[in-house]
């Protein structure tokens, strides 16, 4: 896996918003420990196909399991994947639709992979597997029958090749947009607020009054000095620091 000081590989450079790229090991590995589900990508010779997968990390080696039946575990022994892991951390709502975004930590991991063949050690990577979905369940259950791990196929494939993305922020409105008399945020307001459910915060209720109280005509409220305010949902992964938890999903 490529460090700060090293040059990722070719595959993994990341080059749209290339800013956002990381290489760190450390931070791959982060974003794979709190992820659950990645996205395997292998070539056929029918075509390429895409299967969602649980995983695990084991230093520099990532897991997949599943069941003979996968194409994917089947066909991907010795074969080139494409594994990618998305964790999305908010939804950014913007003055512009151009500007709404998510914030978001990905990770995008290249190369090949191994069918782990040998019983034992194929039954301690079902056991990684699990200990990465539900911390500490191997310790409360029993150990695998030798049926059960005969029934069930994994590969191996290093984390060598690898690279992260990651977005954090509010909106990055154009200075224009502040000055817009047409923008309008009744729908944001009443329907994609209400659907979100979210527990506004003190501030961003004054904001909203102010809006409301402007839109009436107040004279003594500047446009100017209304909506820099912006809404950011998050999950838990937000900034603590700057934000109010909603149960599950923060507002900025």
């Amino acid at each position: 896996m490529a460090g700060k000081d090293n040059a990722p590989s070719e595959r993994t450079t990341v080059r749209r918003m290339a800013v956002r790229g990381e290489y760190e090991k450390s931070t791959v590995a982060e974003i794979l420990d709190e992820g659950l589900i990645a996205h395997v990508g292998l070539s056929t010779s029918s075509g390429p196909i895409v299967v969602p997968m649980l995983y695990g990390r084991e230093g520099d080696i990532l897991y997949l399991h599943g069941s003979p039946a996968s194409r994917i575990l089947r066909e991907g022994g010795n074969a080139e994947l494409c594994v990618t892991v998305t964790l999305l951390d908010g939804i950014v709502v913007a003055r512009s639709l151009m500007h709404h975004s998510m914030n978001y930590r990905s990770v995008v991991v290249i190369g090949e992979a191994h069918s782990v063949d040998d019983l034992d050690e194929r039954a301690r990577s079902l056991d990684v597997i699990s200990e990465h979905v539900i911390p500490g369940r191997v310790a409360g259950t029993r150990p695998h029958h030798e049926r059960e791990v005969k029934s069930t196929l994994v590969l191996s494939m290093s984390i060598n090749e690898a690279s992260a993305k990651i977005r954090t922020g509010p909106p990055i409105d154009d200075e224009e947009d502040y000055e817009d008399e047409d923008w309008d945020d009744e729908e944001l307001d009443e329907d994609h607020v209400a659907r979100q459910k979210p527990v506004l915060s003190e501030e961003l209720k004054a904001a909203l009054a102010l809006r409301a109280a402007q839109k009436k005509g107040t004279p003594s409220f500047r446009r100017t000095e209304w909506f820099r305010y912006c809404l950011l949902y998050t999950s838990d992964a937000a900034d603590e620091r700057s934000s109010v938890d909603l149960g599950g999903r923060r507002i900025i």
